[in-house]
C-alpha cells in the first residue's frame, strides 16, 4: 500500500544498521531491546477521533494547536485516497513565512481560480488524465519536501525567514473562512480562539474544495500582501522560480527586484500604515477586506502576472483606490475628526499613522510644491523621508508640555516609539529638536513625519508656541479631511 511504503523503508534502515554492528555491539543492543523497551497496546473506543489521537501521541502529549485539531477533523472526513494530498497542501499553506510558490512547482502557470488541476482526482479517487497530475505540479514529493540536509541548509541560509508574514496561520484560516461564508458574515469571528467554532458547519462540506480555496488565498496573500523584511522596511514581493532552479523575489507589480513605480509604493505604504494601525493578529478586518477584494478580482484572471497588471491599470488604479476606501472606513468613520483628535494620549493612534501616510504621499511626488506651504516645510524636508518607516508606535508625545490650555491639542501631538519618547522627557522644544536631529544621524529609520514637520517648522526661530500648534493642527486636519 502507498500509505505503508515508509514502513518498508524503515525496516531496511534498521536491518542495515544492525548488520553493520559487530557481534558484541549487536548482543548489547539485543539485551537492551529485550530488557528495556516496553511495548504498550492501547485499545481505543470505537468513537475515538483516531487522527487527533495520533497527532497527540506523535507530539508526546503536547497540547495540540487548534489548527492541528481542525486539520485532523478535516482528514477524518476525507476519503482515504485523498488524505495524503490534503495533508501536503494543508502543511504548505500553514507555513506562512514561506511563499507557497517555493513548494509548489509551476505555480506561476496555475490559473488562480482553477486549482482543480492540483487535486487532479475525481470522486472515485482516480486520476483525471485530462489535467496536470499533483506530482507534476508539486514536483517530486521527495524532492520538494524531503531534500537532502545539505540542500535544506542552503535553502534556509539564503531564503528562509527572509520575509515575515503579518499574520499567523490560525487567523489566516479565520479570514478565509469568513470570505467563503455565504450567509451571515457576522457569525464568523476573526479571533483564532473561535477557530473550531467557525468551521463547525464547513466540515460537513467538501474538504477537497476547501483546501483549494485555502491555497488560492495563500497565493493571493503571498503576492499582494506586505511582509516585513527582518530589521528593514515593509516589502511587497512575489516569489518566482529563476532558471528552473532557484527561487527569487521580485516586486509584485514589476519584474524588478528593487525599483518600484509610484502605484506600487503607495500600495505598499498604505498596507504598512494599516498593519501598524491594527497590529494584533486577531480582528484584522482590513486584511479580510483586502483578500476578499482580491478573490473577487481574480475570478476571471488567468494568472498572478495578469492580475497584478489589472490591479494597477492606468485606467482605474483599483487596488490603490480600494486600500484608500478600507483605510478611510477603518480609521475616519464615526466622526473621529470632530471629537477624537484633541484628546492627548487618548487620541486614536491610527489617526497619526494615516496622517503620516498622507504627508508621505504629498511630499514624495510632484504634489510637494502644492502642499509644502500647508505643511510648513522647505525642500530639504524631502531628505528626511528616506529614513521614514511605518513602525509599531505606542507613545504619544506632547511637543510643548508647558501650556495646560493647549497641551492636548492635535497640533501639539505626535506618535513615536516609547523609547524615543522617554529620551525626550519634558525638555524644551529647542532641546527636543536637537535630540531629534541627532537621532536622525544615528538611526536607520524614524517613525513620525508629523514630528519631523513640527521640528522643521521651527527651524528659523527654535521655538514652538500656541499659535504654531493651532496653525499646524488645522493644516493637519485639512489633510485628513481631503483623504
Amino acid at each position: 500500500m502507498e500509505e505503508c511504503k515508509e514502513i518498508a523503508i524503515n525496516k531496511n534502515i534498521i536491518e542495515n544498521l544492525l548488520n553493520s554492528l559487530d557481534e558484541e555491539k549487536r548482543q548489547k543492543f539485543n539485551e537492551y531491546f529485550l530488557k528495556k523497551v516496553k511495548l504498550v497496546v492501547t485499545i481505543l473506543p470505537s468513537n475515538t477521533d483516531v487522527n487527533k489521537y495520533f497527532e497527540i501521541m506523535n507530539t508526546r502529549g503536547k497540547q495540540l494547536e487548534l489548527h492541528e485539531i481542525l486539520k485532523a477533523r478535516f482528514l477524518s472526513r476525507i476519503e482515504e485516497d485523498n488524505k495524503n494530498r490534503f495533508s501536503i497542501l494543508w502543511d504548505i499553506c500553514a507555513d506562512m513565512d514561506t511563499h507557497v510558490s517555493k513548494k509548489i512547482k509551476s505555480c506561476d502557470n496555475i490559473n488562480i481560480k482553477e486549482y482543480s488541476q492540483i487535486l487532479d482526482f475525481n470522486a472515485s479517487g482516480k486520476e483525471n488524465t485530462n489535467k496536470k497530475s499533483l506530482r507534476k505540479i508539486l514536483g517530486s514529493i521527495d524532492e520538494n519536501l524531503n531534500n537532502t540536509k545539505e540542500n535544506q541548509k542552503a535553502e534556509v541560509d539564503e531564503n528562509e525567514g527572509k520575509y515575515k508574514s503579518i499574520i499567523n496561520f490560525p487567523n489566516f484560516l479565520c479570514i478565509v473562512r469568513k470570505i467563503l461564508e455565504e450567509t451571515s458574515k457576522d457569525s464568523i469571528s476573526l479571533d483564532d480562539k473561535n477557530l473550531l467554532k467557525n468551521f463547525e458547519d464547513k466540515l460537513k462540506l467538501d474538504g477537497n474544495k476547501f483546501i483549494l480555496d485555502l491555497l488560492n488565498y495563500r497565493l493571493l496573500f503571498d503576492s499582494f500582501i506586505i511582509r516585513r523584511e527582518e530589521k528593514k522596511d515593509w516589502v511587497l514581493k512575489k516569489c518566482i522560480q529563476e532558471n528552473n532552479k532557484s527561487y527569487g523575489y521580485r516586486n509584485t507589480f514589476s519584474n524588478n527586484e528593487d525599483n518600484e513605480d509610484n502605484s506600487s509604493k503607495k500600495i505598499r505604504q498604505l498596507q504598512g500604515m494599516l498593519q501598524v494601525s491594527f497590529s494584533t493578529q486577531t480582528y484584522k478586518n482590513w486584511l479580510y477586506e483586502v483578500l476578499k477584494f482580491l478573490g473577487e478580482k481574480s475570478v476571471d484572471i488567468k494568472d498572478i502576472k495578469e492580475l497584478s497588471q489589472n490591479l494597477v491599470s492606468d485606467n482605474e488604479k483599483t487596488f490603490y483606490i480600494k486600500l484608500k476606501e478600507i483605510a478611510k472606513e477603518a480609521i475616519l468613520s464615526n466622526d473621529v475628526l470632530k471629537d477624537k483628535l484633541n484628546n492627548g494620549v487618548r487620541t486614536p493612534h491610527s489617526i497619526f499613522h494615516l496622517l503620516d501616510y498622507i504627508i508621505w504621499e504629498k511630499t514624495v511626488e510632484s504634489e510637494f510644491e502644492k502642499y509644502k506651504e500647508l505643511l510648513g516645510v522647505e525642500e530639504e524636508f524631502k531628505s528626511s523621508l528616506k529614513k521614514f518607516r511605518f513602525m509599531y508606535c505606542n507613545s504619544i508625545e506632547h511637543v510643548y508640555p508647558q501650556s495646560e490650555k493647549i497641551i492636548d491639542d492635535f497640533g501639539n501631538l505626535c506618535l513615536i516609539t516609547k523609547e524615543f519618547n522617554s529620551s525626550l522627557s519634558d525638555s524644551s522644544y529647542k532641546s527636543k529638536k536637537a535630540k531629534f536631529e541627532e537621532y536622525l544621524k544615528h538611526q536607520e529609520s524614524f517613525a513620525s513625519l508629523k514630528q519631523a514637520i513640527i521640528f522643521s517648522m521651527g527651524n528659523k526661530k527654535d521655538e514652538w508656541n500656541e499659535e504654531d500648534i493651532q496653525t499646524h493642527g488645522k493644516n493637519m486636519i485639512k489633510l485628513l479631511e481631503e483623504f
